[in-house]
């Protein structure tokens, strides 16, 4: 039963993304974004293909190879084919490809390796984060769906096969596929019926939503609490959206928006454990899709999305690292300061490896990619000098970036001007990075302190070198 069922997300996310891409078109205007796209995708997929090469060896620390290098093949391959449409094609079905697509891509994965998924997924994230990072960071007028929606997506089904780990319970895995395959289908089908009315395509990509996850709480999965997140799960997003479109002063709207989101996981984790942390944030497209063309309304509702996955990260972290985690923590100090940092993470990044201007774009796509590589370095540094708790503590501060980045959507705080889909991807990446990366470099924590401070140092030395090389290439473009 769970083949068909990985087998019926695979033809939907196949075909929803294929009509996407038929029916979207390109909007007038866009002839002359073309030229950018084909440089960034090769320059994506030479760096998912130096990912892939790294995970060949079999010999420690390489160990994980395989099934994580199928997965970062996957993820970088169809994430960069995801992400170039989403930039050409700018129509209402097109927005539908990079959910679809995600769907696709996981549904391949369980296809493929069925009875032990895990490493697989953990690879797909971080080949899903390098089209997101280069594309994002590198073009103008690209959203994060692609990331948002994959990352969403193999989180869930990763926090389900820590819930459901026996034989039996394998039939949840599949959960999440049907869920995603329920937003697509509802999101076309209110696209098809709408005549231009944005009310229809929410009103009928809820009713789908829900109308089948209660065939499928009553025929497929024996629990109703499937189909309980799943309408609260609505019902938080669609208040989310209202919210975002009242205007409210000061910072009442992202606050009350912070506390919604965080108080659906706590529900949902009463009700379904971790399972039920990223069922919430995944239903949350049925409200997002639809709204991804409507512009502010969407960007809240998207941040709250982001909010809502690094919840679901940290409880993947806590899962994995349970026993290091136990216990008194007698370095809470660190800990302190690795959250310290988290919070205040996505800004110094992205101060560190500002972007240049389009007119020397011939360096967006290194800077874009050295932006992305210390990004993911972040977590496991801390790893090696503080150990597990630090690394949560640095999680539990990137929840709180996201939510003071809700707060720059809706002009309550101001924020240097960048688009902050550029903070979320990188913070994204730190968290990815920190999930599956973690317990390759956890043995280092173990070594003499001077070890630690050698790989410190280095890290350091090499940022700022390239952080100096990228503020005068800045510079010298802004005098151009």
């Amino acid at each position: 039963m769970e083949t068909v069922l990985s087998w019926i997300g695979l033809v939907v996310g196949a075909a929803v993304a294929a009509f996407g891409t038929l029916a979207g078109g390109r909007d007038e205007g866009d002839d002359d974004q073309s030229s950018p796209v084909l440089p960034v995708a090769l320059a994506s997929l030479a760096v998912v293909a130096v990912a892939f090469l790294l995970t060949l060896p079999q010999t420690p620390p390489f160990s994980l190879g395989g099934r994580l290098g199928w997965g970062i093949l996957v993820g970088g391959v169809v994430g960069t084919a995801a992400a170039w449409l989403a930039y050409r094609c700018r129509s209402a079905f097109a927005v539908v490809v990079a959910p679809s697509a995600a769907l696709f891509a996981v549904s391949l994965l369980l296809v493929l390796f069925a009875d032990y998924p895990q490493a697989a997924l953990g690879g797909f994230w971080v080949g899903a984060v390098i089209p997101a990072v280069v594309f994002g960071l590198a073009l103008e007028g690209f959203d994060a769906l692609w990331a948002l929606s994959s990352l969403v997506l193999g989180s869930t089904v990763l926090l389900a096969t820590l819930r459901y780990d026996t034989v039996d319970g394998r039939l949840w895995w599949r959960a999440p596929l049907l869920v995603l395959a329920s937003v697509v289908i509802g999101y076309v089908a209110g696209t098809a019926l709408s005549r231009g009315r944005e009310w229809v395509v929410s009103l009928v990509t809820a009713v789908v939503t829900v109308g089948l996850a209660a065939v499928f709480a009553w025929k497929v999965f024996p629990d109703w609490s499937l189909l309980f997140v799943v309408v609260l799960g609505v019902l938080t997003y669609a208040l989310v959206a209202w919210i975002s479109s009242v205007r409210i002063e000061g910072g009442q709207a992202p606050a009350v928006v912070a506390l919604l989101v965080v108080a659906l996981a706590a529900l949902a984790f009463r009700s379904m454990a971790g399972f039920g942390v990223g069922l919430a944030a995944l239903v949350s497209f049925a409200v997002l899709i639809p709204l991804v063309r409507s512009g502010e309304r969407a960007m809240v509702v998207a941040s709250a999305v982001w909010i809502g996955l690094g919840v679901a990260l940290v409880r993947l972290f806590m899962e994995g690292f349970a026993d290091e985690l136990r216990g008194i923590d007698l370095r809470a100090y660190y800990t302190l300061v690795a959250l310290v940092v988290g919070a205040v993470f996505p800004l110094v990044v992205s101060s560190m490896f500002p972007m240049p201007e389009l007119r020397a774009r011939v360096w967006r796509v290194p800077s874009a990619c050295a932006a992305g590589a210390f990004a993911a370095l972040a977590p496991l540094v801390v790893m090696v000098v503080w150990g597990p708790r630090a690394v949560l503590g640095f999680l539990v501060g990137t929840i709180a970036a996201n939510v003071f980045l809700l707060f720059s959507e809706v002009g309550a705080v101001e924020v240097r001007r960048v688009r902050e889909s550029h903070y979320q991807v990188l913070t994204a990446v730190a968290q990815v990075s920190a999930v599956v990366f973690s317990g390759l470099v956890l043995p280092v924590y173990d070594e003499p302190r001077a070890t630690k401070i050698a790989v410190f140092g280095a890290v350091i030395v090499l940022g700022f070198a390239w952080a100096a090389v990228s503020w005068a290439v800045s510079r010298k473009s802004g005098e151009a």
